[in-house]
């Protein structure tokens, strides 16, 4: 039984995965504004009478807020947040039913229902023909170093505490190979480093509630009285804070759990090696369930994927550190006893961290597909040159840690200890690059979809013996081109056209040039989707023929122009995530396949062992 606790354990952790993964998503990330009703820049002849904003995700009722700014910079009273209109992921405002003619502004503040991150910003809208309107450019916020600083600690720590949790694993696996008291004093090392991290790592999370409550409600730093209020609501009033107080609870078990398995290490637990396994694994689901993979739809998937590849960078980089404590000198043993350890833990920590690199791998492709919309987005978002940074950090990680372990059988393991430091700092500088990303917005959205294409259709009207056809291009709010065709049904035609002007709407008057005979090309400009309207004025022989045109503008396509490319991220990356998946699933089946066969490779052959030799 005592023999069998380690494979126990690990059969345990791909349960409780399982079983954990099987809960339903959350929304969470950021919570950006994505169209507003009227829209930002419009101009409109008479007061809007209610104002809504649509975001990407969920919201929590609880910290939206919005006010109307005068022209003059003071706040519009009588305006209240209509609570019945306001759903999910919108904020309805209704406004007074006279306003003055003029620009006004809409505050607006939101956090995600989640992961608590708070977004504001301000769209503008302006009331009669003469008012002067200036749009604000409401720009994808920049992560807060504060931000991105506890959660690197936060995942530093807990890839120190379940890296340290699997390296003792791993020792109660091969203690027999070791003298009692060698592998005692090295798995009590690796166990104290695992609660040492899991203890830092709490004070880092309350650390991170306090700031994620001041920036919910806009609480005073400097005020014990209102943080603690705000930290209050947060628990209460926030999913992001039921889920932290979930991994909390979870984190303190752990802890307490690894504490107490420090008095008999490495001899193996049943209890410790389920109880370890099934709480780390809640952990990293609950880490899941708060980051921008809960925010899909479905979510399932993207939550299994982000969980199992945190377990797997957090296996591998904290493992790292473990096996690097481990090669220190261990007491009176000395750099023999920590190079017998080293010796004795290679081969099943080679394999421990292949495994996660594989994870690593597999489950980094399929969430790039999700987060990361298209090449573009890829290549020229802040997000996705963070990914691209964080890939080379673990490529370059792989590659120090494929040379520590081809090293590790030539080298005496003290000549290793910097090398491997050297790889843990790779390790390190990764789960930045992982802090950084999961504080920053995704690059995914209708900003990042394939520009629509262009439908303009061609107006006709008929004046006396005259057939005007009118075009504008692209039709969506802002420059657009006017094509104005002029034909006459007489022949010859009773006279020459002289100039052919466009008065809009808008109050704009324009003379549209002559391009070649019945052409006329112009430029106009279109503040708003919806109904348009505008009259051609011909020219001709001393007398003009007007003739009104009435047609629908499109909404403005929300995509960036193309630079490299449209096409979709995971028609790229979840081929390759399948192929490596389906390779490692056949290489491991036939690894299962020759153990069962007695077979071993000798000198890049497979021959079967004799019978006595296999017993």
């Amino acid at each position: 039984m005592k023999r069998g606790a380690p494979r126990t354990a690990w059969f345990a952790l791909g349960v409780a995965i399982m079983c954990a993964l099987a809960l339903p998503g959350r929304a969470g990330a950021h919570a950006l504004l994505v169209r507003v009703a009227p829209a930002d820049g419009s101009r409109l002849d008479s007061a809007p009478g209610q104002v809504r904003l649509w975001f990407s995700e969920e919201i929590s009722p609880a910290f939206r807020s919005a006010q109307l700014i005068r022209p003059g910079g003071e706040v519009v009273k009588g305006v209240r947040l209509d609570t019945a209109r306001s759903g999910s992921n919108t904020i309805a405002l209704d406004l007074p039913e006279r306003l003055d003619h003029g620009t006004y502004a809409v505050v607006w503040r939101a956090v995600s229902k989640a992961d608590g991150h708070a977004t504001d910003g301000t769209t503008v809208f302006a009331i009669g023909a003469g008012a002067p309107l200036i749009a604000p450019v409401n720009e994808t916020p920049s992560p807060a170093r504060g931000d991105v600083a506890l959660r690197w600690l936060h995942f530093s720590l807990l890839a120190g505490l379940i890296g340290g949790l699997a390296v003792a694993l791993v020792l109660s696996r091969v203690r027999r190979e070791l003298p009692h008291k060698l592998a005692r004093l090295a798995a009590q090392r690796v166990v104290t480093l695992s609660a040492a991290s899991g203890i830092l790592a709490a004070c880092v999370a309350a650390a991170a509630l306090v700031r994620q409550a001041l920036a919910a409600t806009g609480a005073d730093y400097f005020s014990a009285s209102s943080a603690l209020a705000a930290v209050r609501e947060t628990l209460v009033a926030s999913r992001w804070g039921e889920l932290w107080l979930v991994q909390e609870t979870l984190l303190v078990a752990l802890v307490a759990a690894v504490l107490a398995y420090r008095r008999r290490a490495p001899a193996p637990s049943l209890a410790f090696g389920g109880a370890g396994v099934l709480l780390a694994g809640g952990i990293v689901v609950t880490e899941a369930l708060s980051s921008h993979a809960a925010a899909l739809r479905p979510s399932t998937s993207a939550v299994t994927a982000d969980a199992l590849h945190l377990l797997a960078a957090s296996i591998w980089i904290g493992g790292i550190a473990a096996f690097l404590a481990v090669l220190l000198p261990l007491g009176r043993y000395g750099r023999s006893g920590s190079a017998a350890v080293a010796s004795a833990c290679r081969r099943p920590f080679a394999l421990l961290a292949g495994a996660s690199v594989a994870t690593l791998v597999v489950t980094g492709l399929y969430s790039a597909g999700l987060q990361i919309a298209s090449v573009d987005a890829l290549l020229m978002t802040f997000y996705g040159r963070t990914l691209l940074a964080k890939t080379a950090l673990l490529l370059a990680l792989g590659a120090f840690g494929a040379a520590n372990a081809i090293l590790l059988r030539r080298v005496p393991a003290g000549r290793l200890r910097i090398p491997i430091a050297v790889e843990a700092v790779c390790g390190l500088a990764a789960l930045l690059a992982a802090a950084v990303l999961t504080a920053s917005p995704p690059a995914r959205g209708s900003e990042f979809a394939a520009p629509r294409p262009v439908h303009a259709p061609m107006l006709t009207r008929e004046v006396d013996d005259l057939v005007l056809s009118a075009s504008v291009r692209p039709n969506r709010p802002g420059e657009n081109v006017l094509t104005v065709l002029t034909a006459s049904s007489r022949r010859p035609p009773p006279a020459s056209i002289s100039s052919v002007r466009v008065r809009l709407q808008q109050g704009q008057s324009i003379t549209l040039n002559r391009v070649e005979a019945g052409r006329y090309l112009g430029s106009i400009r279109l503040d708003n989707p919806g109904v348009a309207r505008m009259e051609v004025v011909v020219g001709r022989g001393g007398s003009r023929l007007a003739a009104p045109f009435r047609w629908s503008v499109e909404t403005a396509d929300p995509a960036r122009p193309v630079r490299v490319s449209s096409r979709k991220l995971s028609s790229l990356v979840d081929p390759a995530a399948g192929l490596l998946l389906l390779a490692l699933a056949l290489g491991l089946g036939i690894a299962l396949v020759a153990r069962r066969a007695g077979l071993r490779p000798v000198a890049g052959l497979s021959v079967k062992r004799p019978r006595e030799e296999a017993t």
